[in-house]
């Protein structure tokens, strides 16, 4: 039986120009692919564990159904199973979540 060459052996580099030209590049292609997108889910991932407004005014209509009055405070909301495992939006700077006394929905306003 012959003894096999290895693939990375200079005889094979005539033979095989994909071993001696692309694997590098595409190696180094597809580390950057797979970098970009793992950090694009990791991103969407913190957005996951974010309420969405819609999801806290859901929950304070749960809320004020349940009790038959409203929360004291926003963050009481995060209690409830329908926000389980999610934390309340960063609002951006020099704006805060606060429920509206007319509307009674929970909104961004500001400070």
């Amino acid at each position: 039986m012959p003894h096999p060459i290895p693939i990375n052996h200079p005889s094979n580099a005539a033979k095989c120009p994909v071993v001696s030209n692309c694997i590098t590049p595409a190696f180094t292609l597809f580390c950057l692919l797979v970098l970009f997108g793992w950090g694009c889910a990791k991103h969407n991932l913190t957005k996951k564990n974010e309420a969405s407004l819609p999801e806290l005014n859901r929950a304070l209509a749960i809320w004020t159904m349940q009790r038959g009055a409203y929360p004291k405070e926003v963050d009481d909301l995060t209690n409830l199973p329908a926000l389980l495992g999610k934390q309340l939006p960063q609002p951006p700077a020099g704006q805060k979540l606060v429920m509206d006394p007319v509307s009674h929905l929970i909104v961004i306003t500001n400070e």
